[in-house]
């Protein structure tokens, strides 16, 4: 099992109006450590992969697609970097629904710049080895 440093953090921003993003390279448990937050949160909450092309579709659709399809107030989206313009769901979400709180992980970086003023970013490029317990 491992231990995220940043499980912690990432749990007690559930109530910050800002977007919480995980940026990463691949394979370094961006995906797990959504579920574990998702987990720890134990709330009602969505997770959208956009990996699969029917998420996938509904974000490239735009920010009125998206809000019309969730029911919760906690929403969790995987693999951000395959919608074509994510920040623009991210800005109006932000502006528009500050009851949702949005945790996103994915591989672009240049998300975090767009977002200026908006975000929370945490950037989790590898696994630490002090995260994995023996």
């Amino acid at each position: 099992m491992v231990q995220r440093k940043d499980l912690d953090k990432l749990v007690r921003q559930a109530d910050n109006h800002s977007a919480s993003i995980i940026i990463g390279a691949r394979q370094v448990g961006k995906s797990t450590l959504l579920g574990m937050i998702r987990e720890r949160l134990a709330r009602p909450s969505e997770m959208f992969n956009l990996e699969n092309p029917l998420h996938l579709a509904l974000f490239n659709e735009g920010y009125t697609s998206f809000i019309r399809t969730i029911r919760t107030n906690t929403i969790f989206i995987d693999e951000f970097q395959y919608c074509k313009d994510i920040s623009s769901v991210f800005k109006a979400v932000y502006d528009l629904n500050p009851q949702i709180k949005i945790y996103a992980a994915g591989r672009s970086i240049a998300i975090s710049t767009s977002l200026s003023g908006r975000s929370c970013s945490l950037f989790s490029h590898h696994l630490r080895t002090t995260e994995v317990k023996s």
